[in-house]
């Protein structure tokens, strides 16, 4: 939930935030395109919820399901605090008319928790943002991708001097 965090942030305060860039966030509101709450997934299916190559994703990484390491369980559980009955959804006082700052926007083309509907949507209704869909992975780009995921946020910070200065 860190993207809807950092989205409402710069809602609402922009000046406090020069650039901001988003995984696979939810940040607008579409009725039409569903919103998968990974935490109705059964345990064993979890991994297979977040990523387009559970696989690939146990190379990269060391949990294998939910039940292999105690503070991903301890985290679904704070997650579903967090959620309670309401789902995952855009922060609902936010204006996303104040985010004007640059903005990345990354996406894996296969988000089966937050689907890419979402980024097109989003970089529409932002005055600074450019969206790339990242092919053949699911809603965690930066494990599945994780080079190409680092190239492209560098490549954005590069494009963008400015925002390290006061």
């Amino acid at each position: 939930m860190g993207g809807r965090v950092a989205l409402s942030l710069a809602a609402h305060m922009p000046g406090r935030v020069k650039a901001l860039i988003l995984l696979d966030a939810v940040g607008v509101s579409l009725p039409d395109v569903p919103i998968l709450n990974p935490l109705t997934l059964p345990p064993d299916q979890f991994m297979s919820g977040l990523v387009k190559h559970p696989d690939r994703y146990r190379k990269l990484t060391p949990y294998r399901t939910l039940s292999d390491a105690q503070e991903l369980n301890h985290g679904r559980r704070i997650f579903a605090k967090y959620l309670g009955t309401e789902g995952i959804a855009p922060d609902p006082d936010q204006d996303l008319t104040q985010v004007t700052m640059p903005t990345l926007l990354l996406w894996g083309r296969d988000d089966q928790i937050v689907p890419v509907e979402y980024g097109r949507a989003l970089e529409k209704a932002l005055s600074n943002a450019e969206l790339l869909v990242i092919d053949d992975v699911g809603h965690l780009p930066h494990i599945e991708e994780p080079q190409l995921t680092c190239r492209t946020i560098s490549n954005f910070l590069a494009a963008h001097p400015d925002i390290f200065t006061k």
